[in-house]
């Protein structure tokens, strides 16, 4: 009796000698090819992003370009009107000069919805302008489209204002994927949207800040980072 329970120890023994490396290999192997498999998916992500922000500095630095065209037509040096085509391929729907006195002159309207430019953005851009082009974070034009101004203080005090839409940018984030789940946002520089897949949320210009990527970009960090998603409401 004795001699059967003890070889049913040692079979057990040797059962769980056997065993436990198996299973530690097992879940070794497991958490690798899990490891693996995040860095792989953090070093696309990287990439996608690098690639999104090469396009936006390229658009940006395009845009900025054609304002001071455009601020050169405003001045006489060329004829606003033949400029239009060009201010409307890089999406303006207003250009104007500000005066000293406030009041609004050389406007050249590129859309067809009202286009008078609220008082609040007047009075930034009186405060704010300075030599160099400055963008002003999107805010809502009179019709309530999202929409980035640009200003600068030309030579002889007036002030150029550009109206600039975000289709190009919402165009851009469409355009990419993250997998099933998986979207691309593109806020500006205060963590307010200005490209989502919840049209809802760029109309109103949602501010999502306290999202834990968008505080690092804030900051003037760069990289990949796990986070709660309020859009999809998981991490």
């Amino acid at each position: 009796m004795k001699g059967f329970r003890l070889r049913h120890v040692l079979f057990a023994a040797f059962t769980l000698i056997a065993t436990v490396p198996v299973f530690c290999l097992g879940v070794w192997i497991t958490r690798d090819a899990l490891q693996r498999e995040v860095s792989a998916v953090a070093e696309k992500h990287l990439l996608i992003a690098r690639n999104i922000t090469a396009a936006l500095d390229r658009y940006v630095s395009d845009t900025e370009s054609a304002f001071h065209v455009l601020a050169r037509g405003a001045e006489g040096a060329i004829s606003l009107k033949e400029l239009a085509p060009l201010a409307q391929a890089f999406g303006y729907r207003h250009f104007c000069l500000i005066g000293k006195d406030g009041k609004i002159s050389n406007a050249l309207k590129l859309d067809n919805v009202s286009t008078a430019t609220p008082k609040s953005i007047i009075l930034w851009a009186q405060q704010g302008a300075g030599p160099k082009v400055s963008f002003l974070d999107v805010a809502a034009d009179s019709a309530g489209r999202p929409t980035v101004y640009l200003t600068q203080r030309l030579a002889d005090g007036q002030i150029a204002l550009g109206a600039l839409g975000t289709e190009f940018i919402s165009k851009l984030q469409r355009s990419i994927a993250f997998g099933r789940r998986g979207h691309a946002a593109i806020v500006d520089r205060s963590g307010k949207i200005l490209a989502h897949p919840k049209e809802s949320w760029r109309q109103e210009m949602k501010n999502i800040s306290k999202v834990k990527p968008v505080q690092l970009m804030m900051t003037g960090k760069t990289g990949v980072t796990k986070f709660y998603s309020p859009a999809v409401k998981n991490t």
